[in-house]
């Protein structure tokens, strides 16, 4: 009974050993699938990032195009046009109290 006992307790003990190299074989595996996943998704995010920036310049682009088309200003002409007026109004001011 005494050897019957013992089998049993190194047969518990080996399938204790097993079960702790099946979980830490899982545990690896879940970092390995869990590394990929991050990989993956940050490949994900710079591939979004790099479209984003290509879609935004393509919009400003045609932006511009389709002011250009129907003749408005662009901000840029707006603002040359701005600094003369206020250039004008200036020297218009300066020449009304040189009289």
């Amino acid at each position: 009974m005494f050897k019957f006992s013992k089998k049993m307790v190194l047969a518990g003990l080996g399938l204790q050993a097993r079960i702790n190299e099946i979980v830490e074989d899982w545990v690896k595996e879940g970092e390995r699938n869990q590394r990929k996943e991050a990989k993956w998704v940050k490949d994900l995010m710079a591939r979004l990032e790099k479209d984003t920036a290509s879609f935004d310049q393509k919009a400003n682009d045609l932006y511009k195009k389709a002011l250009s088309l129907i003749n408005l200003p662009s901000r840029e002409e707006m603002n040359r046009l701005s600094k003369k007026v206020d250039d004008l109004i200036s020297r218009f001011e300066q020449a009304q109290r040189a009289k």
